[in-house]
């Protein structure tokens, strides 16, 4: 629901990354979309983060929200036996992990994709580029709504103009 209000008041206003190449209000919800739909699709039970902080993140934070799943971040300078027993809680999830610990997440059993891939994947779902427009029935929405969404409301509420009138 946050997602989708920033996305709604703030369409065009860069919320990741830099002016140019950013994702927008309208584009990290649209990416979210389609990576909840990819996730929901395969039956995901968690999304596991083992990358550094970049604009996967904040998607990854909003899908698995969207989805329904946790997001279960984990530090990548862990080592691999500690990553192993971690990873282990987690047998139904997907991982988006930089390359450096693919062979760890593979030892683990789990299916995972690098940033930038999970990003380019999340274009690809309801809501993305060239597909049908977000969702606009709140009772469809608000039932995905998840202590992720209230969290993120931290983040987002940084980004709001000072003279927004809120």
């Amino acid at each position: 629901m946050l997602l989708d209000m920033a996305a709604d008041g703030f369409s065009d206003r860069v919320l990741v990354g830099g002016r140019e190449t950013g994702l927008t209000a309208v584009g990290l919800h649209a990416r979210a979309e389609g990576a909840a739909s990819g996730l929901r699709s395969a039956g995901v039970t968690a999304l596991v983060h083992l990358a550094v902080s970049g604009p996967a993140l904040p998607v990854a934070l909003f899908a698995a929200a969207r989805a329904g799943i946790p997001l279960v971040p984990m530090n990548y300078r862990l080592g691999p036996a500690q990553l192993n027993r971690l990873l282990a809680r987690h047998p139904g999830a997907r991982c988006v992990a930089d390359p450096a610990h693919a062979d760890t997440v593979r030892q683990a059993g789990l299916a995972w994709q690098s940033p930038a891939e999970f990003l380019a994947s999340s274009q690809h779902g309801p809501g993305a580029a060239g597909t049908d427009a977000p969702e606009t029935n709140a009772a469809a929405r608000s039932s995905r709504t998840s202590v992720a969404d209230w969290m993120a409301c931290l983040w987002l509420s940084s980004l709001r103009p000072p003279d927004c009138g809120h």
